[in-house]
């Protein structure tokens, strides 16, 4: 069978080493001693903190990380049962669920 993807085999290769390595390097990542975050639980904490002043809601970071919908509410249901997210409305928005790092997963993930 003749893959026609082949002629990309060097950045294809090139993006699974990369990918592969940081899975690698944050796999259950220990923050703070007891808590183990699996390397989307990482991310997850990582996309919030980078835009916490913009106040984006659940749906934004599930397009931005590459989740369903459904599958980010779960992580994020998994990290407020460990108090390190936080979800929240804004007075002018009753509907959207707006997520911050707590201090906790603050003071965790430094």
């Amino acid at each position: 069978m003749k893959l026609t993807w082949l002629k990309y085999r060097e950045i294809v290769s090139a993006f699974y080493r990369s990918a592969n390595t940081y899975v690698q390097l944050t796999r259950h990542k220990n923050l703070g001693g007891e808590i183990k975050l699996s390397t989307v639980e990482v991310q997850i904490i990582e996309h919030i903190l980078e835009h916490s002043e913009e106040c984006r809601n659940m749906k934004w970071y599930a397009e931005q990380i590459g989740l369903s919908p459904s599958s980010l509410t779960h992580y994020i249901n998994a990290l407020e049962d460990q108090g390190l997210i936080e979800k929240f409305h804004t007075a002018d928005n009753k509907k959207d669920i707006i997520l911050r790092v707590s201090e906790k997963g603050t003071l965790a993930y430094n």
